[in-house]
């Protein structure tokens, strides 16, 4: 009996330390990382309408919206809503959207889809992510980095410092490349520098193709600006950019003028392949026949 307690006494007698330690250990091996508090929780709300204009029944309806994203460095998407049955598709690099059906949609009737999301955001990035940066580092289309003229001026912006790089990047391009008005399909990265303008999305493509050129990873986001909860203005709807540094991801927006600053109000919805970028905004895809989607 006095060995046992002998035994007793010596587990809850552990000092403070030790314990810390083994809790400390058990957190690095099981793979669970501690966050700082958000600092902003958003609640968005948007809304879309699809239509049959036909004259005949639309069987097997199948609509897919984009959804802020689930997990990035900045943002974790906690809550999704809608107020029409629903299920989550996932994608790449923590993407997400929601995929509405409906077996009979009949001729000239309308859905109204209110989605709803709750957002956590972050100041600044609170993971570090060096995974697949390769597929952030080649030329493609819209961004087409290996170009001479691209080249030549991403020489003339680089420095020892891959963030000052960066930094001159986004200052050069928010400078030199005119806001000529939306347009619904991209033109690229080599137009905005051969014409000296474009919309939020040349000039992030422009960004990245430097990026890419002086060897800095970056990649093109879609999404929204908002610094409160809100109904989104899906005509509101914004690119910008992300690079690649000290093992972190950080937002540059050439466009709006903001180099990481402002972090916690950007939004993301997709990380953009320019090969896949969505012609109707948030909506990815859309299945029958006769159908219209009016975007709120």
């Amino acid at each position: 009996m006095r060995s046992l307690f002998r035994h007793k006494a010596f587990l809850f007698g552990l000092p403070a330390v030790t314990i810390g330690l083994c809790l400390a250990l058990f957190h690095l091996f099981s793979g669970r990382t501690s966050q700082p508090p958000p600092d902003a929780r958003l609640h968005l709300r948007y809304h879309i309408e699809i239509q049959n204009i036909s004259r005949v029944p639309a069987h097997d309806v199948a609509l897919e919206v984009a959804a802020p994203m689930k997990a990035s460095v900045f943002q974790r998407c906690a809550d999704l809503s809608s107020n029409q049955d629903f299920h989550i598709r996932n994608g790449d690099h923590g993407q997400q959207s929601f995929l509405f059906k409906w077996p009979l949609l009949p001729p000239h009737a309308t859905k109204i889809i209110v989605m709803n999301s709750m957002v956590d955001l972050w100041r600044a990035p609170v993971l570090k992510d060096d995974q697949g940066l390769a597929a952030w580092l080649t030329a493609e289309r819209f961004i087409e980095s290996d170009d001479t003229e691209i080249r030549q001026l991403a020489a003339q912006l680089k420095s020892k410092d891959p963030i000052r790089t960066a930094s001159d990047i986004c200052e050069w391009v928010g400078r030199n490349i005119a806001f000529h008005g939306y347009t619904k399909r991209p033109r690229g990265a080599l137009y905005a520098l051969k014409n000296r303008n474009g919309d939020c999305t040349e000039s992030a493509f422009l960004f990245v193709a430097l990026c890419r050129a002086n060897g800095i990873p970056a990649r093109p986001i879609g999404g929204f600006v908002a610094s409160k909860s809100t109904v989104l203005d899906l005509t509101d709807y914004h690119d910008w950019a992300e690079f690649h540094a000290d093992g972190r991801w950080h937002v540059a927006d050439p466009q709006r003028k903001q180099f990481m600053n402002g972090q916690e109000t950007y939004v993301a919805f997709q990380v953009i392949r320019p090969d896949s970028v969505f012609p109707e905004g948030l909506v990815k895809s859309i299945e029958g026949e006769g159908l219209r989607v009016i975007a709120k």
